[in-house]
């Protein structure tokens, strides 16, 4: 192996992320990656890429990725868990490319652990779902504040904001229209003396 090999090797054994090189069957030629002794089925030459998924993800793997990558040359961020050492599923995501050069054709595979980022998706979830729950109680609020705005609190009836606001949507309901209408105003104005 050549010195720039050997430093192209040992620059992707340092990623955070496993890095697997495959052939046109999906056998396991070569692999990088720190985390690749993280995985529960650790990936070994010559073993079907599919057995370091989850059986979900396997299936996923064959019957949605191979296809697309074998048709678009190409794969972006999917998300299909591996199995952790200690058994649970493992959030990945993962990216794919098909090489090829004059001896035949492989395909390089990036596999990103994204603990963080799901972690921050769920996070990011919650704060919405709260959001929109003190969004709906300061709806509710402000609706009480408008009643009692309007209510006149010794009777229980509407006051001055009320007959107001009730003057203009009628007033814009008849101008509206179109027709013309006739009204008045009375406005009594009672004094009480002692």
């Amino acid at each position: 192996m050549r010195r720039s090999e050997q430093l192209f090797s040992s620059v992707l054994d340092a990623l955070p992320a496993l890095v697997v090189r495959t052939d046109s069957d999906g056998r396991i030629e070569q692999v990088w990656g720190e985390v690749r002794h993280a995985i529960k089925t650790a990936p070994q030459r010559g073993a079907y890429l599919g057995t370091i998924f989850s059986q979900p993800a396997a299936i996923f793997l064959e019957t949605h990725l191979w296809p697309l990558l074998r048709r678009m040359g190409r794969i972006d961020e999917c998300y299909a868990p591996m199995e952790h050492v200690g058994g649970e599923p493992w959030p990945c995501f993962v990216s794919a490319r098909t090489m090829s050069d004059g001896a035949g054709q492989w395909f390089v595979w990036l596999l990103f652990p994204a603990t963080e980022r799901a972690r921050f998706e769920s996070e990011l979830i919650q704060a919405k779902a709260q959001a929109q729950r003190l969004t709906e109680t300061l709806r509710v609020q402000n609706w009480r504040l408008d009643t009692l705005a309007r209510t006149d609190p010794l009777t229980g009836l509407g006051n001055r904001r009320a007959l107001d606001k009730a003057f203009v949507h009628s007033l814009h309901s008849v101008v509206g229209n179109g027709k013309r209408r006739d009204g008045a105003l009375v406005a009594p104005e009672i004094f009480i003396t002692a």
